[in-house]
C-alpha cells in the first residue's frame, strides 16, 4: 500500500533524520530507519484491506515499534 498513499517517501526521510541524530554512523542510521519502516509497513499491511486504513495503521506501527522489535527483524539486503 505504500505506493498508494501520500507522503510515504517524505516520512521515510523524517525517520532517517531521527536515526541520523542518534546513530554512530550514517549507514547504521539509514539501515535502522529502513528496517523500522519496513517492519511497520508489513505489520500495518497485515491488519488492513485498503490504503486509507493502511496509512493510519502504518503510523501507529511506527509509533509502537520497540527497540527489541527492530533488532529482531533485521533488514535483509538480499531481498531489497
Amino acid at each position: 500500500f505504500m505506493t498508494q498513499i501520500t507522503g510515504s517517501g517524505c516520512s521515510l526521510g523524517g525517520v532517517c533524520a531521527v536515526y541520523a541524530a542518534c546513530a554512530k554512523t550514517p549507514l547504521a542510521a539509514a539501515l535502522a530507519a529502513v528496517n523500522v519502516y519496513n517492519l511497520a509497513g508489513a505489520r500495518a499491511e497485515a491488519k488492513v484491506k485498503a490504503p486509507g486504513s493502511f496509512q493510519v495503521a502504518f503510523l501507529d506501527e511506527l509509533y509502537l515499534a520497540t527497540p527489541e522489535d527492530i533488532a529482531a527483524n533485521p533488514f535483509d539486503l538480499e531481498e531489497a
